[in-house]
């Protein structure tokens, strides 16, 4: 079952507030979808952040490449098995330490005033 774990911290920029309401409709219709402090992965970011990778099955895995701006910029693609199956299992671990994002939303985003919208 694929589950999705998303590295947050606080305090929230407008985007990461939009982005878990966005989350928590996919997370209502029973997408496994568990949250992880920033603080919890940084001694896994020696060499800079975490990237953002989505897995397909065991076949392929892209990552997520952005610009200066954190404007998405393209995607690069991995077949190597064995380097998708040990993010796999890293993603699985994540997870695993992470929170429930229900729950977690109703605690540190529901009860906050929408963001701002840039002008």
């Amino acid at each position: 079952m694929p589950r999705r774990i998303r590295v947050v911290k606080e305090p929230l920029t407008p985007y990461m507030q939009w982005e878990l309401h966005a989350l928590r409709v996919r997370a209502e219709s029973g997408g496994p979808i568990h949250v992880i402090d920033a603080d919890k992965v940084v001694t896994y970011e020696s060499d800079g952040p975490l990237p953002e990778i989505y897995t397909l099955g065991s076949q392929v895995m892209y990552e997520a490449v952005y610009d200066e701006q954190g404007i998405l910029e393209a995607a690069r693609k991995y077949a190597d098995r064995d380097l998708i199956l040990r993010c796999q299992s890293f993603i699985q671990e994540l997870y695993q330490a992470g929170e429930p994002l229900l729950g977690w939303f109703e605690e540190h985003v529901a009860h906050l005033p929408p963001p701002l919208a840039r002008t």
